[in-house]
């Protein structure tokens, strides 16, 4: 039955043979390469397993999950923390500057001083201690974001713009080379001295010179008003 199966076959049996042994041999081939990988396997598997049964593993595993938690809970409290000392450190005041002076002439050294103290969003105060032979008279002047409400003397006007870093703060040997020139010469007036403005900080600039002037025409306003008064007062009375 078998041999007339063959023979009826459209081709030579020996085709079947050669392949089925073609078949075999692959079939080998990749038999023999599973094993091999099978036993690397087996012996990464030995290295990592050594010294370790399936309950200790479990427990070291378990260990190093907590230890991830506590790590992240613990990164967590840091970045709150940070958060929170960023903000504090933006609220504390952090820039400042100073200008000491004579406020009366003949009193002899410059104890009259200012103080302008501001945080990280230039809101703050400036602190003028005038001296006299009569005591010590402090005056507080608020400041919001680099402008004030009140206008401000020269040397007020000096600190705060130390303090907002428009001008460089003075050495020590620079203040004794301005008093060596002052003697010399007569002060003439306080005036306006140009600036260069940083380009962060020109709009406050803006804002706060634009300040000073309604406060400057108010004021003279104001004087006008009381000698026009005056003047009327002196006429009735001829």
């Amino acid at each position: 039955m078998m041999n007339e199966m063959l023979y009826n076959l459209p081709f030579d049996p020996m085709y079947l043979l050669i392949g089925s042994c073609g078949l075999s041999l692959a079939l080998l081939i990749a038999f023999v390469i599973c094993i091999i990988k099978m036993n690397k396997l087996y012996r990464r598997y030995d290295r990592f397993m050594r010294g370790k049964d399936a309950e200790s593993l479990e427990d070291t595993m378990q260990n190093i999950l907590e230890q991830l938690k506590d790590l992240n809970a613990k990164d967590r409290a840091n970045k709150d923390m940070m958060k929170v000392l960023s903000k504090q450190v933006k609220d504390s005041f952090q820039k400042f500057g100073f200008v000491k002076y004579n406020a009366f002439k003949g009193m002899g050294g410059n104890l009259s001083f200012v103080l302008a103290m501001l945080d990280d969003n230039n809101t703050g105060f400036v602190l003028d201690a005038v001296h006299s032979r009569e005591g010590c008279y402090l005056y507080l002047k608020e400041v919001e974001e680099g402008a004030t409400e009140v206008l401000l003397g020269s040397e007020e006007q000096e600190a705060l713009e130390q303090a907002l870093g428009y001008v460089k703060r003075p050495t020590l040997s620079d203040r004794l080379d301005k008093k060596k020139k002052n003697e010399k010469k007569e002060k003439i007036g306080s005036g306006e001295q140009s600036i260069e403005v940083p380009n962060s900080e020109r709009m406050k600039s803006e804002r706060l010179k634009e300040l000073r002037k309604l406060q400057r025409e108010a004021m003279e306003a104001e004087e006008s008003k009381e000698d026009k008064d005056d003047d009327s007062a002196n006429t009735e009375g001829e």
